[in-house]
């Protein structure tokens, strides 16, 4: 069993999880992932070879608080097989003096499995977030009103989110002279300081790829009334070193409770600023 605390502190909402290629740190996010959408996710495959005895489980759980409260998520599936599975259980439990088990269709309410590309930020994910902004933000909006969550208005909604938008970009790169708006299509629209259409060098894409989609989680956890949080993994990756540590230093600023980020290299990142845990073996 591989164990992690993810806990940010009061004054650190930044958790920066390192570790070489192969040691699980994708894996970890996946299993995030799967806790909360089993049931609307494909099956495992069991890739590891330790396992000689059918039948196994393979098990994650999940612990987390939302206003206020300690939920837990536990899901199971089983295997007659390697390439076998038989079926996956999920239970959701809340505290109070104990753990209670409450109705999994709860978790839903929580992140919503159309925010999870918002708020799992992935390399893919982030260029797919630019490339098709106008498909994107209008599923959100429809989707987040067919939820009941909150009636949107789009002309309010445009004005918010590009508001939100360049104010997190200024936030996390103060030294990118862009302007950034989503139309009344919801096409993103990137201009420089002359008012002049731009076209983005490799490391700007990464950063505004990261801000829509930052802001896109920004919005749904205010409409959901909750600080909430982002999972960053591989976005390092694509960053010079100069960009990679601004970047880090950025974010602290952002209004999230919670910001983990994933990345194999961590030796231009100032410390003080941020928590780090390294994973030294591969998950098993």
């Amino acid at each position: 069993m591989n164990l992690f605390n993810f806990n940010t502190s009061n004054n650190d909402n930044v958790l920066l999880i390192t570790g070489k290629n192969a040691t699980g740190k994708t894996t970890i996010v996946d299993g995030i992932k799967w806790c909360l959408y089993s049931s609307k996710t494909k099956h495992l495959t069991i890739l590891n070879q330790d396992i000689i005895e059918f039948p196994a489980t393979v098990s994650a759980e999940l612990i987390f608080q939302e206003k206020g409260v300690n939920y837990k998520v536990v899901t199971n599936q089983f295997y007659t097989a390697k390439s076998s599975c038989s079926n996956t259980e999920t239970k959701l439990y809340k505290h109070n003096l104990d753990w209670e088990e409450i109705s999994n269709i709860e978790i839903s309410n929580f992140i919503p499995q159309y925010v999870s590309d918002f708020t799992f930020i992935s390399e893919e994910i982030n260029y797919s977030n630019l490339n098709n902004t106008s498909i994107i933000i209008t599923n959100f909006i429809n989707k987040v009103k067919h939820e009941g969550i909150y009636d949107i208005n789009e002309d309010i909604f445009i004005k918010t989110f590009n508001q939100y938008m360049n104010n997190l970009l200024n936030i996390v790169y103060d030294k990118m002279p862009l302007n950034l708006k989503i139309d009344n299509q919801f096409k993103l629209q990137i201009t420089d300081s002359n008012n002049t259409s731009y076209n983005l060098a490799t490391t700007e894409r990464t950063i505004v790829s990261f801000i829509v989609s930052a802001t896109l989680a920004k919005m749904f956890f205010e409409y959901n009334n909750s600080s909430g949080f982002i999972i960053n993994d591989g976005i390092l990756g694509l960053l010079d070193p100069p960009s990679k540590k601004r970047f880090i230093k950025g974010i602290t600023n952002l209004p999230f409770e919670q910001i983990l980020i994933f990345a194999s290299d961590a030796s231009v990142i100032d410390v003080d600023y941020i928590s780090i845990k390294t994973l030294n073996n591969s998950l098993t």
